[in-house]
């Protein structure tokens, strides 16, 4: 927001709902984020000290648009599209995300790039930089659904509301099991130095109790 004198910008503290799992205060380690249930909501799960890890579910009821990506490289860029970036552009404004593997402690989160839209449901183009130096610009047929972009293949598999569109946007086959886009997240287990995996869903809603935020 703005600050006092008109000029600049400054954060504001906006307090927890009561009840919801962001107003329980607990001492943890590692957080990963991801869209466990590919309806664009980004859920967390997080790893309190001495305790089983916690899924922070996001039940936010706003219904705003936004893109999913699953990047894919080629021959010369990493499987997992690590280090590979993204620009969206729409409604006149230019979105960029990164590709990382992990983003908190000895955390792995989900993969897949999050834009999020507001009110616009023209998703535009995506341009994208691959770790190969390769450069591609994708249309976007639509918005809230989940694109699997291959490098050099472009479009490849998309889902809509968690389920395969009726129509594939690259007009292709839906997407084997070894390339399905169910997220994967991994946080520290207490009190080893084993990992806790979870992938919903199925896994993670039999394992971790849940905690629901806004």
């Amino acid at each position: 927001m703005p600050g006092p004198s008109g000029r600049g910008r400054e954060f504001e503290y906006i307090p927890p709902v009561a009840g919801s799992g962001l107003a329980v205060v607990t001492s943890a380690r590692g957080a990963a984020f991801g869209d466990l249930s590919n309806d664009g909501n980004i859920d967390v799960v997080v790893n309190p000290v001495d305790g089983p890890p916690v899924l922070l579910r996001n039940e936010n009821p706003d219904h705003r648009h936004w893109v999913g990506i699953k990047l894919v490289g080629g021959p010369k860029s990493p499987r997992n599209a690590t280090c590979a970036t993204a620009f969206l552009t729409a409604n006149g404004m230019r979105q960029r995300q990164d590709g990382l593997a992990s983003a908190s402690y000895i955390s792995a989160i989900d993969h897949r790039l999050h834009f999020g839209l507001g009110d616009t449901a023209d998703s535009d183009s995506l341009e994208i930089h691959w770790s190969s130096g390769a450069k591609e610009t994708i249309k976007l047929p639509a918005a809230v659904t989940i694109y699997r972009i291959t490098e050099e293949e472009g479009i490849s598999d998309t889902l809509c509301g968690g389920k395969p569109c009726a129509a594939n946007a690259a007009g292709d086959k839906p997407a084997t099991d070894s390339q399905r886009q169910e997220p994967c997240l991994i946080v520290p287990s207490s009190g080893s130095t084993s990992e806790t995996e979870g992938t919903l869903p199925a896994a993670i809603h039999a394992s971790y109790p849940l905690a629901n935020y806004v």
